[in-house]
């Protein structure tokens, strides 16, 4: 009996140490386990960014090509016979029923070297001057303006931007063509772009005003030009990072410029 009994503790003393060593042996296998379910994870986060950003990068170029076409439509515009003779009457007939078919455009006028209308659906020829705005200042050098998002509050409710392109006149002067574009489309074909309900699209122009997005909303443009993502998208950088949302949670974020237009769209 007494043999019995010192052959217990022993029995149990093996067997903790055979347990010991077949848990040690597991050990280096579960390390392993560990690194490959942190490599998958790592491998699922990357590419869940390289398709959101793929996805930012086609909504940027889908912004810029629909601000391409209209530019096309002001310059093709411009080389109308009733335009080079900056004839009012007769680029007000031309114009009207563009404005009237095209749900994009707001206005468009023409306007002399010195920034006063020759043409106006408001105003009288001559009495309203755009000299001191940037889109026109371009726009008389030679090249496309495009200025920062309006927001038209009032009765109208609209976010708009206006397109300016040069023009020469037949007597060698020279003016600007410019109209003001209305946004709503742009909202809807980003929104065609990232059908996704569970994706928030932003999009920030170059002065940093939100006006497609959660805090872009009707008559609100808030000013989000210290955030990352637009900083780093306004010098003409793309990429997916983790920052703050609006609510202030960590969150998967991927923005790309739209340089023709000047803005930058955020997912």
């Amino acid at each position: 009996m007494r043999n019995s009994a010192g052959l217990a503790p022993r029995f149990a003393r093996e067997r903790l140490r055979v347990i010991a060593f077949i848990a040690l042996a597991f050990v280096p296998l579960i390390a392993i386990e560990l690194v490959v379910l942190q490599g998958q994870q790592q491998a699922a986060r990357d590419g869940l960014a390289s398709a959101r950003l793929s996805l930012a990068r086609a909504a940027a170029a889908d912004t810029d090509g629909f601000i391409d076409g209209n530019v096309s439509t002001l310059r093709a515009l411009t080389q109308t016979r009733s335009v080079r003779l900056a004839d009012a009457q007769n680029v007000n007939a031309i114009l009207t029923p563009i404005i009237q078919n095209d749900p994009n455009w707001l206005t468009i006028g023409l306007s002399g070297a010195d920034g006063f209308n020759i043409t106006s659906f408001t105003t009288p020829p001559h009495t309203v001057s755009i000299a001191d705005r940037d889109y026109f200042q371009a726009a008389i050098a030679g090249r496309t303006g495009i200025s920062s998002v309006i927001v038209t509050r009032g009765n109208l409710k609209t976010k708009t931007i206006v397109l300016a392109v040069p023009v020469v006149f037949d007597d060698g002067t020279r003016g600007v063509l410019s109209g003001a574009l209305k946004l709503d489309k742009v909202d809807e074909e980003l929104r065609s772009v990232v059908p996704a309900p569970s994706i928030e699209l932003r999009v920030v122009d170059r002065n940093g005003q939100e006006f497609i997005g959660p805090g872009g909303e009707e008559e609100n443009a808030p000013d989000v030009h210290a955030r990352p993502e637009v900083v780093e998208g306004l010098a003409g950088k793309s990429s997916a990072l983790v920052a703050k949302d609006l609510q202030g949670r960590d969150a998967l974020v991927a923005f790309a410029p739209a340089p023709v237009a000047g803005w930058v769209v955020i997912l």
